[in-house]
């Protein structure tokens, strides 16, 4: 082996005895028998994981409140968007269109948004009467297009 090459050994059920940690540092000059447990390093890999998945969640946050400030702004253009998406005539597309609506809806809050949403969801379905898949869309993000 070059000097840059090792072998990492811990051993999981008990410690290395004296020949069996000879034997390791044989192979590699920088063999060591490890201090930390198995446990306490699926520990740390979870602690980390959880990190992780906590600034993902809080970007995801941050990237919706900027969204819904954009549709606060602006409700048209989220509007135009959805008719635009229901117009690509798939079923992701209905489902991206029908969140976009109830996100709109939560952005602008109250009887407004709510009604601003249904308003835009019938007129959709009133241009569009045989897309059932949009219906279905809507129905599922608490439209009410009818």
């Amino acid at each position: 082996m070059s000097e840059y090459q090792y072998i990492h050994f811990a051993a999981v059920d008990k410690s290395l005895n004296d020949k069996q940690l000879a034997y390791m540092q044989d192979l590699s000059t920088r063999a060591t028998e490890g201090t930390r447990t198995l446990a306490e390093l699926r520990e740390q890999a979870s602690a980390e994981s959880d990190q992780r998945k906590k600034r993902e969640l809080a970007a995801e946050q941050r990237k919706l409140n900027k969204r819904l400030a954009k549709f606060r702004e602006d409700p048209s253009a989220a509007i135009s968007e959805a008719e635009k998406l229901i117009k690509e005539r798939s079923t992701t597309s209905y489902q991206r269109a029908a969140k976009l609506l109830s996100e709109l809806r939560d952005a602008i809050g109250g009887e407004k948004g709510e009604r601003l949403a249904n308003d835009a969801a019938k007129r959709i379905v009133k241009k569009h009467p045989t897309l059932h898949h949009v219906k279905r869309a809507f129905k599922d993000e608490g439209l009410n297009y009818k």
